[in-house]
């Protein structure tokens, strides 16, 4: 009896503060067991606050799809102004994804040390299964350390242009402190020129090869470099076709 007291008292409250139209909608939609079980678990305000920030149908579609377990554990480390902006911005599905890989706690050390807006940019930009599988390899407390480093448009070009696997090569071979001053030192564009040019797999073992400062140097002392003009095939005298045409059948 006191609990379905309790119940009314907060049905009660949720016809209040949400309107009957968008109460009774999501009443409907999620019923009255997921209902009760939920104003059990989680703080009345909190679900009011969410409530009031999304539409039906996301709310709808974000509890039938996340486990209550899921939606508990992340309430308890995120705050809602961060929850609703990941709605907001985020497929349900791909925070499902990222749910399912990346700890709630550390979904909230992102949005701490990053802001919540670098956090959705860097997994929809590059796309979050190939963030998800970054930031699980690599570590969710390394990659912000990374990212706290290099500017968020630098390091979305590189994850756009390099595939999962190669990332995972590069850390697995040369961790991310590399990155740093690669990036600093020669620019994005300029190390997926070269990337480009020899390969990702010839570039790592350049950079292997050499380690990063003698790279850095090199690709600086490259750019001071004056080269003799090309000549394109229609300037080629017929004596130097001719040669090219024996070099080309040897």
């Amino acid at each position: 009896m006191k609990t379905m007291f309790h119940n009314l008292q907060n049905f009660y409250e949720y016809l209040e503060k949400l309107g009957p139209g968008k109460s009774i909608k999501l009443m409907q939609g999620l019923g009255y067991e997921k209902v009760t079980s939920l104003s059990v678990k989680i703080d009345k305000d909190r679900i009011i606050y969410l409530a009031k920030k999304l539409s039906e149908t996301k709310i709808l579609d974000l509890i039938n799809n996340i486990p209550e377990k899921d939606m508990i554990e992340i309430m308890d480390y995120n705050s809602d102004e961060d929850l609703v902006y990941y709605i907001d911005h985020l497929q349900i599905q791909e925070l499902k994804y990222i749910i399912a890989h990346i700890k709630p706690s550390e979904m909230a050390l992102m949005a701490k040390e990053l802001g919540k807006e670098s956090c959705v940019r860097l997994l929809s930009d590059i796309g979050v299964e190939k963030s998800v599988g970054i930031l699980t390899y690599a570590g969710v407390a390394e990659m912000v350390h990374l990212t706290k480093q290099i500017d968020i448009n630098r390091l979305v070009i590189l994850g756009q242009a390099l595939t999962l696997p190669q990332c995972k090569k590069w850390i697995r071979k040369r961790g991310l402190s590399d990155l740093v001053p690669l990036v600093q030192s020669i620019g994005v564009e300029n190390i997926l020129t070269l990337i480009d040019s020899i390969g990702f797999s010839k570039s790592l073992e350049l950079v292997e090869l050499l380690g990063v400062d003698k790279m850095i140097e090199l690709t600086h002392k490259i750019a001071k470099m004056k080269f003799p003009l090309r000549y394109s095939p229609k300037e080629m005298s017929p004596k130097s076709k001719k040669k090219t045409s024996e070099h080309k059948t040897i």
